[in-house]
């Protein structure tokens, strides 16, 4: 008898204990992250291409925001129901190697392609880590950054064990170089321009 009161006090005991843990704290998402976890969502779960399509348009375009987003998804295996993204990957996809792709769509020049995936900045284990400490940059500079970064790469690899596509990826990544690099003096000189105009307004 005493045997099954001292069983049922230690079971209580653990009850109560379990009652006394406080259920795990939910992290709220960032309102603005909002509209791409919706068009990831969208990606995930529509059986419409071109409704996905859309999806997928929107994410491309919502730079650092969508990279932050799309980092949260990487682990996503859900199996979306269209093609969603057409990719030389064989077999189905989950949505954490669509997350990957569309961080490649929008951060390397001009696209992913052969060269991006072999002299590539980031691969999808490394990918987290890398844009981490870039999301406080402009998506022009984070464009920069994978582009200087594959260089270095196939700059190592001409001079260390060249091949018939070293020389290529070299004068490839140094002219998108050359093209960011022009991008962001325009944007700058016309911006400078547009304060000028304004300064000029409130002193006429």
């Amino acid at each position: 008898m005493k045997r099954l009161v001292v069983l049922g006090l230690i079971a209580a005991i653990a009850v109560c204990a379990g009652c006394s843990k406080s259920k795990p704290e939910v992290k709220k998402l960032d309102p603005e992250l909002q509209p791409y976890k919706d068009a990831f969502d969208t990606i995930a779960t529509s059986s419409d291409q071109k409704t996905v399509g859309e999806a997928v348009e929107k994410i491309e375009k919502g730079g650092v925001k969508a990279l932050k987003l799309l980092c949260m998804h990487l682990d996503d295996d859900r199996i979306p129901k269209t093609k969603a993204i057409e990719n030389t990957a064989r077999g189905q996809a989950d949505m954490g190697m669509h997350a990957y792709w569309l961080i490649q769509r929008i951060v390397e020049e001009p696209g992913p392609d052969f060269y991006s995936s072999a002299y590539g900045a980031f691969s999808m284990s490394t990918v987290e880590a890398w844009l981490a400490d870039r999301f406080e940059k402009p998506l022009k500079e984070i464009k920069l950054d994978a582009a200087k970064a594959s260089l270095a790469i196939a700059e190592k690899e001409l001079k260390d064990e060249p091949n018939k596509f070293s020389q290529p990826a070299v004068d490839r990544f140094k002219k998108i170089i050359e093209q960011l690099q022009t991008q962001s003096s325009s944007s700058s000189g016309d911006k400078k321009k547009s304060e000028d105009k304004k300064t000029e307004s409130k002193s006429g």
